[in-house]
């Protein structure tokens, strides 16, 4: 359910109160799930396949990041907050953000 995604959201440190709903809709919207007359959110055919899509990419050769995984937006979110407390410089944290997305891309182009 929402409510339940919402909890694993927080638990992993991944959006806001005021960013999880649109994380939720987005999923919604992009038919990576789809939500039940009891309100339950049941993946789709594409977010199954996406799923697993990054899990083979996670067993690639030199790639090793399980993108189904909150780890990878779990630490974006820890730096952004870094960002926003001074702690960390916003050109050098996206800077490092596009050079693992870039290899991801490269990875999997």
């Amino acid at each position: 359910s929402e409510s339940e995604l919402i909890t694993l959201m927080d638990r992993n440190g991944i959006g806001t109160d005021a960013t999880m709903p649109q994380h939720i809709k987005t999923i919604k919207d992009r038919e990576y799930v789809s939500e039940t007359e009891g309100r339950l959110l049941l993946p789709s055919q594409l977010g199954v396949a996406l799923v697993l899509g990054f899990k083979a990419y996670a067993g690639l050769p030199n790639g090793g990041i399980d993108l189904s995984l909150p780890n990878l937006r779990r630490a974006m979110e820890q730096e952004m907050g870094r960002i926003a407390a001074g702690q960390q410089n916003k050109a050098t944290f996206i800077e490092q953000c596009l050079a693992e997305m870039t290899r991801i891309f490269q990875m999997v182009a």
